[in-house]
């Protein structure tokens, strides 16, 4: 006769085994919450660094790029021009306060005038900054600095696109014109001819101004200092946003003394009636538009900060913007980076060029 031997079967958990169970489970949970948090942390940091970054490559590449076409005028070149400081703050109510003429202030042809490529505002006294720049929308940053850049749009309209109040600078390539140049902003009167002694093109002149604001949206303020440029362009004056996250900005101008094209030395600011004082080898000219007219480079200085804080960081650096342009520590949540170029103004130094 077989035996069979008789098993127990389970029927259920017992309160202690539910108990470990559940003890085992909260562990894993609370283990798989943390990664998750510490790899979500590290992802939206490395965002934030990642826009700090781009933020100042972005306002440099803007800027670069503006640097190097100021002082373009199309096609004309007079080495004779007379050169003038107009306000960047001027609407083109009055054309001839835009310092383009083919008259000079004593009403000789033999040297028009034509503004100077660049122009600095902001960094001393002796160059406030422009009233326009004290408007709600442009809130500029305390002791703020303004880099002003004159020129043409890099590429003409038919004479026939142009549009009645906007001004325009046409050139002539025709022998049998009266005038080198014209500028207005009437299309009737653009008449000059180009080298087949058709009618020429017409390039719409423009007027840049950038600063940094206290503010990309100021009414009411976000409180996110951001690059803004005033422009004078079609005609409008207008102020617009560029990139947030622009804390301060500053501009070495590059002089060129002996005229070959090269700077011979970079000073913060051309208002002085020495350069020699602040490092260059010649004294240059009493004249603020003379100085400024000998500027080929411009070094530029962007002192970045993150849009939005770093829970648990303290900024206690000081950063250097150039010459006598030290700024910090801070002493807040925010990162912050310095990014610098130098930018050459082919349209000045390379007319100088031997």
């Amino acid at each position: 006769m077989s035996k069979h031997k008789l098993v127990a079967k389970q029927r259920g958990l017992t309160l202690l085994e539910i108990m470990i169970a559940l003890t085992l489970g909260a562990f894993m949970l609370v283990g798989i919450i943390s990664l998750m948090a510490s790899v979500s942390a590290t992802r939206t940091e490395l965002n934030r660094s990642s826009e700090l970054s781009e933020n100042g490559r972005y306002a440099i590449q803007i800027l670069t790029d503006e640097i190097s076409l100021a002082g373009y005028f199309g096609p004309y070149f007079n080495a004779s021009v007379d050169r003038t400081s107009p306000d960047p703050c001027e609407d083109g109510t009055t054309l001839a306060n835009l310092g383009i003429s083919l008259l000079d202030s004593d009403g000789d042809t033999l040297a028009p005038e034509l503004p100077t490529a660049v122009e600095g505002f902001g960094y001393s006294a002796s160059a406030a900054t422009p009233s326009c720049f004290s408007t709600t929308d442009a809130n500029i940053v305390t002791n703020g600095e303004v880099l002003v850049v004159r020129r043409v749009n890099a590429n003409s309209v038919a004479q026939a696109s142009a549009v009645d109040g906007d001004p325009y600078l046409q050139i002539s390539s025709c022998d049998t014109d009266a005038d080198a140049f014209r500028f207005g902003t009437v299309k009737a009167n653009f008449t000059l001819n180009d080298d087949d002694c058709n009618t020429a093109q017409v390039w719409p002149y423009r007027v840049s101004s950038f600063f940094v604001s206290n503010c990309d949206e100021c009414d009411p303020s976000d409180n996110i200092p951001t690059l803004k440029v005033a422009e004078y362009v079609d005609g409008e004056f207008e102020i617009s946003s560029l990139v947030e996250g622009i804390q301060d900005i500053h501009f070495e101008y590059g002089i060129d003394l002996d005229n070959n094209g090269a700077p011979d030395c970079y000073v913060p600011d051309p208002r002085v009636d020495n350069l020699t004082t602040v490092g260059c080898p010649a004294a240059g000219s009493a004249s603020d538009t003379e100085n400024f007219s000998n500027v080929v480079s411009v070094a530029v200085s962007v002192l970045v900060r993150s849009v939005t804080s770093f829970p648990g960081w303290n900024d206690d650096k000081t950063y250097d913007l150039g010459e006598a342009a030290r700024v910090g520590p801070f002493n807040d949540a925010f990162k912050r980076r310095v990014f610098r170029s130098v930018v050459l103004i082919q349209n000045v130094s390379g007319v100088r060029e031997s």
